[in-house]
């Protein structure tokens, strides 16, 4: 019996998304499923490369394809708290973050309470 693959989302399309997507596109057990940055042209490059949806938004993202199992959260920094703690505790998905993963040690320990 064959497992169905992991669907990975990303938010953010910096200058890193491009690896990112690459990477899980190049993965044997995961399949990239959408890409969302505020900036339209940012996410609809990545979308058209990788042909998966983008989006502008991730809430809209995330009901509009709720087959999404992980987020992988690459926005700016000083967002990944706000983002990680809202898609783990509104939409109970997992997420990856990228580096450095949160600002100050309280922001750790609330991702490991929602997480939970």
């Amino acid at each position: 019996m064959s497992k169905s693959p992991l669907s990975v989302a990303i938010v953010g399309c910096g200058r890193v998304a491009g690896h990112h997507c690459a990477s899980i596109n190049e993965a044997n057990g995961v399949t990239l499923a959408g890409v969302c940055d505020l900036v339209s042209e940012k996410a609809k490059a990545y979308g058209e490369e990788f042909h998966i949806p983008f989006f502008t938004d991730y809430h809209q993202m995330l009901q509009d394809v709720p087959s999404i199992d992980i987020v992988a959260v690459i926005t700016p920094s000083g967002m990944h708290h706000e983002h990680a703690i809202d898609i783990m505790e509104r939409y109970r998905k997992h997420v990856v973050v990228e580096k450095p993963t949160f600002m100050r040690p309280g922001q750790m320990q609330d991702a490991y309470e929602v997480a939970d």
